[in-house]
């Protein structure tokens, strides 16, 4: 492993199949607990299998089955934590809590758009659920906190327990 980037997240509670393939790398390896990745690295389940990855400021992704997940980039804009990973297909859950005074950001992206929810609301905390079906249709559900879709250049909000399809 010749990564000399400090890892931006941890993979842990891993079930069953899990694999990882290094940023500049073209082979994917069974992945271990408490493994850090860091940008670019790409997480992918197989049936029945699911892994959490954890960001330092308390992001957490779980990854479900038959999905895979990219490790785009975690950056502090400002006073802001942001989080960006990229969903080809299959299904995660994005958490966010606020931490250590700062503001936690975390970025969804989508072939249909992408998604965004901030821990700046009252509870200071969010939660969604977006699968993207082998189809590329999207869907996202939101569990709590601010949470908005950006999609053919239009922003849209979601309010809780709302669920938005995109084909």
């Amino acid at each position: 492993l010749m990564s000399s980037q400090k890892g931006i997240a941890v993979l842990t509670d891993l079930k069953n199949e899990v694999a990882i393939r290094r940023a500049h790398d073209f082979n994917w390896v069974k992945a271990k607990d408490g493994v850090e990745l860091t940008n670019y690295d790409t997480v992918r389940t197989g049936p029945t299998s699911s892994v959490m990855i954890k960001y330092s400021d308390e992001s957490i992704i779980v990854v479900g089955e038959n999905t895979m997940v990219i490790v785009v980039d975690k950056r502090r804009n400002n006073n802001v934590e942001e989080t960006i990973v990229a969903l080809p297909a299959g299904t995660v859950e994005g958490r966010i809590s606020n931490s250590k005074n700062t503001l936690s950001e975390l970025v969804v992206k989508t072939g249909q758009g992408w998604i965004r929810t901030s821990s700046k609301n009252e509870t200071g905390k969010s939660k969604f659920t977006a699968s993207v079906s082998p189809l590329g249709a999207l869907e996202v559900k939101s569990e709590g906190g601010e949470l908005s879709i950006l999609a053919k250049n239009k922003e849209t909000k979601i309010r809780q327990n709302e669920v938005v399809s995109l084909p």
